[in-house]
């Protein structure tokens, strides 16, 4: 009698298994599961090739000019109305239409607050140069338009 009962557990169970089996979706097709492994190594390799733009980006390599250390009025390459973060320009040199080259961390508004000395007045650095705070690159030379007049 025990054995009889132990038997139809285990067709039970076994029924229970195949059935299981039976209404459970076969997976994914090996074309899609293909398909899927090519594009996620696809995507390791853009993930890797970004990180090393980032790194040589930060480093100063190719994608961004060197960023010199200090200019000094000395240095040729250096226009005399170019501002540093150092040494801010004056108002004057800004009425001229001055150049600027951008420094690490700086922003339209900080941009705008050392030349003209009123960081309100970045929009007119954005409109001459067509640029905004987001795609400014260390190095890159923007022009610096007259501050208005006031009166």
């Amino acid at each position: 009698m025990l054995w009889g009962r132990l038997a139809v557990a285990g067709v039970a169970l076994l029924g229970c298994f195949l059935l299981g089996r039976a209404s459970v979706e076969r997976g994914v097709s090996q074309a899609a599961f293909d398909t899927a492994q090519q594009r996620i190594t696809q995507l390791e390799q853009e993930n890797r090739d970004i990180v090393e733009r980032q790194v040589a980006t930060a480093a100063g390599g190719i994608d961004t000019p060197p960023v010199p250390s200090e200019p000094t009025a000395a240095d040729p390459e250096v226009a005399p109305s170019q501002a540093t973060p150092s040494e801010p320009a004056p108002a004057a040199s800004a009425a001229a239409g001055a150049s600027y080259t951008v420094q690490e961390n700086d922003t339209l508004q900080t941009i705008a607050e050392r030349v003209y000395g009123d960081g309100a007045l970045f929009p007119l650095i954005a409109a001459a140069n067509d640029v905004d705070s987001a795609n400014l690159r260390i190095g890159d030379s923007l022009v610096i338009p007259p501050a208005p007049t006031e009166g």
